[in-house]
């Protein structure tokens, strides 16, 4: 029997992922290795090609087997999967779009009773989501919200986001700030946190790649605080730590 992950982004002991294609043979390995099942997200024809594959803007999940996506999806092998899978897609009210704000609509990061999002940037859709649940609102400036948190567990986040850190702090969650600036993403000068790492258990963080590239004292804050909460990090490659738009895990063992 299918089972879905029921909390955003704090899957128990997943056995699915949404995850781009465009990389996914760097990881297929490592990912078969601990069991996970790969839904391979096409990259989007109404992004830039820089940032086309990144799942953190054009898939949200709600939990359980609800996903919000981008109408680019609609009538695509990727679609078709994910729906013969068990999966109710919602898609974006609007269009997303070459241009900011138009390509971070789906870029909200739900987890535990927290909401972390610019609620100008958002979909109309999403928001009406987090209304029905009562999510805890987070409103920040940032509208790349998701590819700037790492979520941790349901009450802590590593973030980029010097005023994603503050706000989140004053509203319960423990939040580490840490520099992107050793994060590669081609055609950027730097990546975010987000969309390089992601949750494969309650105990489990996985990484793109290693820490080895970042300053031993950012290196070891972002170890220790893990450590404190009990959390594994798993280092999918050998490679310095890259952004590819975070991963998405949606089913559980």
């Amino acid at each position: 029997m299918i089972k879905f992950v029921q909390q955003p982004n704090l899957p128990e002991n997943c056995s699915g992922l949404i995850i781009c294609g465009r990389y996914y043979d760097i990881f297929k390995n490592k990912l078969e290795m601990l069991g996970i099942r790969a839904f391979l997200m096409p990259d989007s024809r109404d992004l830039p090609r820089e940032i086309s594959y990144h799942a953190d803007l054009s898939v949200f999940h709600a939990g359980d087997n609800m996903l919000f996506a981008a109408k680019d999806f609609a009538g695509t092998d990727f679609f078709e999967i994910i729906t013969s899978a068990g999966f109710e897609v919602t898609f974006f009210e609007n269009e997303q779009s070459f241009e900011y704000p138009g390509d971070a609509a789906g870029n909200v990061c739900l987890f535990g009773k927290f909401s972390i999002l610019n609620s100008c940037t958002a979909d109309k859709a999403i928001k009406k989501y987090l209304d029905s649940i009562e999510a805890v609102r987070i409103d920040v400036k940032q509208g790349y919200t998701k590819c700037n948190v790492c979520v941790v567990d349901d009450h802590s986040i590593i973030t980029n986001d010097r005023m994603i850190a503050e706000k989140a702090e004053t509203a319960g969650i423990d939040a580490l700030l840490s520099d992107p600036s050793y994060i590669k993403l081609e055609g950027f000068s730097h990546g975010f946190i987000g969309g390089c790492a992601f949750k494969t258990a309650s105990d489990k963080l996985c990484f793109t790649g290693i820490l080895d590239t970042f300053p031993d004292e950012e290196r070891n804050r972002i170890l220790e605080f893990l450590d404190k909460k009990g959390i594994e990090p798993v280092f999918l490659t050998d490679r310095p730590l890259f952004d590819i738009g975070g991963a998405v895990p949606v089913l559980e063992r």
